[in-house]
This record gives C-alpha cells, sequence and structure tokens, in this order.
C-alpha cells in the first residue's frame, strides 16, 4: 500500500514509528508546513525513521536531503507517486487537495477535520459523492471521537433506521479531561497544561477552549446524520476573554491562570447543587438546537462518571422507540487516534 502522508506533528510521527517497519505499508511521500519530501520507490524503514528523528528534534521536511528523494513546497506533488492512500493528519484546510486525490483514484483516510467541517454542507456532500462516484475510500472515523466509531454508528443508523434525532455527550476528549480534573480539584490552567502534555489539545490549545473542536464535531455528526449544519448554527459557550485570544500561543498559555478564579467557583457551585461541571454537546435534530459549552450535570446522569479523556456520546436512533446508544471510551490522545487511522488502513487493505 503506497501512501502519502499529509501532517508531520504528534499523530502522523506516530502513525510512521508504529508502520513504518511493516511490509504492508510504503510510504512514498510525506508534507509538514515547510515543504514535501517524495520518493517514488518508496522511503526504507530506517529513511522513515529518519525523518522521524527530523521532525522530534525540531527540524523541517524541506531540509530533509537522502540523496534520492525529491523536496518540493508542493503538497499535490504527493498525487504523482502512484499513490493507493492519502492519510490527511494536518491541521489545514485541505478539502481541495483531497477532492483532487479522490478525482485521481486515490482513497483517503484522516483525522482532520476541517475538510469536513470548515466547508459549507453541499461541499461535504460533494466529497463524500466523489468518492462515491470514484469507487474509493473516504474514510473519516477518527475526525471524532478518535478510534470510539462514533460516526460509523451514525453512519449505519443513516442506512438502516432513519437516522438519529437526538445526541448528547461530551464531544471533546479535551475538554472532558479539563472538567475531570477540575472535578478533582486541580485548577483550570493547571488542567489545561496537563492536557497539553498528554497530547489531548489541538496544535494551538484555544482551538479547544474556544469549543471550536466540538463545534467541528458537532458540524461533522450532523452531516453525517444527513443535516446540512454549519458552524454558525453552533451556539458554543465562549468563556475564553478576547485578551487570550489576540495573543501567541505562548502568552496565552502563560495568563491562563487568569480563569483559575471563575472556574474554580463554577466547580463549587455544582457541586453544591449536588451535579458535577462537565462540558457537553447537545445536538436535537428535530427542534434544531445545537449547544455546547459547561453544564452542571447530576451525579446519577451517565456523563457525571466520564474521567480521564473519555467520551461519552449517547444518540437516539429514530424508530428506536426513544431507546439510547451510548459509545464511550478515550476520545482522545495521539495512540488511540493513531489505531483509528491504523484500523482505517487495514479494511482498506482488506
Amino acid at each position: 500500500m503506497r501512501i502519502a502522508l499529509i501532517g508531520a506533528g504528534k499523530v502522523g510521527l506516530e502513525l510512521i514509528r508504529q508502520t513504518a517497519t511493516n511490509p504492508m505499508h510504503k510510504y512514498v511521500g510525506i508534507t509538514d508546513t515547510s515543504g514535501t519530501v517524495t520518493k517514488y520507490s518508496g522511503f526504507t524503514p530506517d529513511e522513515m525513521m529518519g525523518l522521524v528523528a527530523l521532525k522530534s528534534r525540531g527540524g523541517k521536511l524541506k531540509d530533509y536531503d537522502d540523496g534520492g528523494s525529491h523536496v518540493t513546497q508542493r503538497m499535490e506533488d504527493v498525487l504523482g507517486n502512484n499513490v493507493d492512500v492519502v492519510v490527511d493528519v494536518s491541521s489545514h484546510q485541505t478539502y481541495g487537495f483531497l477532492m483532487a486525490a479522490l478525482e485521481s483514484g486515490i482513497n483517503v483516510v484522516g483525522s482532520n477535520k476541517l475538510p469536513y467541517a470548515d466547508t459549507r454542507a453541499a461541499d461535504f456532500r460533494r466529497l463524500f459523492a466523489k468518492a462515491k462516484e470514484k469507487g474509493k475510500v473516504l474514510d473519516n472515523r477518527t475526525v471524532v471521537s478518535a478510534n470510539l466509531g462514533t460516526l460509523v454508528r451514525i453512519q449505519e443508523f443513516v442506512s438502516t433506521a432513519g437516522g438519529v434525532s437526538y445526541i448528547r455527550g461530551g464531544l471533546s476528549g479535551t475538554m472532558g479531561y479539563i472538567s475531570w480534573r477540575m472535578d478533582q480539584g486541580a485548577s483550570f490552567s493547571q488542567a489545561v497544561n496537563e492536557a497539553i502534555s498528554e497530547g489531548y489539545t489541538e496544535t494551538d490549545f484555544r482551538i479547544d477552549l474556544k469549543g471550536m473542536d466540538s463545534a467541528r464535531k458537532a458540524v461533522i455528526m450532523a452531516r453525517t446524520n444527513n443535516v446540512p449544519l454549519e458552524v454558525s448554527a453552533v451556539n458554543v459557550e465562549q468563556f475564553l476573554p478576547p485578551e487570550l485570544e489576540n495573543v501567541s500561543v505562548e502568552e496565552a498559555l502563560k495568563n491562563l491562570a487568569a480563569l483559575d478564579k471563575q472556574m474554580k467557583s463554577r466547580v463549587e457551585r455544582a457541586k453544591q447543587n449536588g451535579s458535577t461541571l462537565r462540558y457537553v454537546g447537545e445536538l436535537d435534530f428535530d427542534k434544531w438546537v445545537f449547544e455546547i459549552g459547561f453544564k452542571e450535570i447530576p451525579l446519577d446522569d451517565p456523563q457525571a462518571s466520564t474521567k480521564n479523556s473519555w467520551n461519552k456520546v449517547t444518540m437516539f436512533p429514530r424508530y428506536w422507540n426513544g431507546q439510547p446508544l451510548s459509545v464511550e471510551g478515550p476520545g482522545a490522545g495521539i495512540n488511540v487516534t493513531t489505531q483509528g487511522l491504523m484500523a482505517g488502513l487495514y479494511e482498506l487493505a482488506s
């Protein structure tokens, strides 16, 4: 299987570590924000681990030179290497690139949310229509809840049970972890720093705190459910002050403690009310209500028992007479996301 890897961050490098020595995989191209390096004959396992070492010490792909590879600024150049599958683990808008890959008869597997959420609903449908037209796989299972298969279940209900009428749950493993740690007594800033260290957050942690990661997941779940939801229609609680949004990531992190007192007060108030504070989303497709934010959850509610980066998503399929289905497990993290990508690759190979 000839692979073009788009994105050489934490998940991309872990995918290489776990697959480079498997003879089923042959990497023929890899892209980071600095450029693209390709090799038509495919990189050897040692060469791939050399690329990992380069990136791990802060290097850029544009500086890679093994004498037999080609370095370019154009991501599209990977498509000229007789590629079987593009694996998109980047954090940039790649919609046009993925459409070009499918048009060229190349399968797509990936964890990048932007091409599925930061586009119009019509574009989302167009992407999957192109995959169907070309008879290719478009596997985006890991863009929501890592390797839990939430999207797979929604797709099944769309095919067999008229879709889903209501979804509720923790949509962000990152925010679930932060909620859980604050419930244990950690300050808000401490919980965020721990989430970053564990590899749960986006590259810019503010994407998680602003609710954009959860909003994108909500949009993707809705669109998978054949509901043409746009990000602008999702009501996301805004608790991140503007002064932390308009500075560098490093500066924002240093000043995060300014929110500690406010968040501690909310946690304590929830406990006084016999509840716990959790970051959850509610998608009511019949009432057209889509909300995401911190909510006080009664202790006997299933959401109250979530811990670590655990996601618990409860969905109500139509024609199930009000009976729900819950999907739960670790919803964030480098390893669980990597395992989801590998599941997609193995399924494609079979």
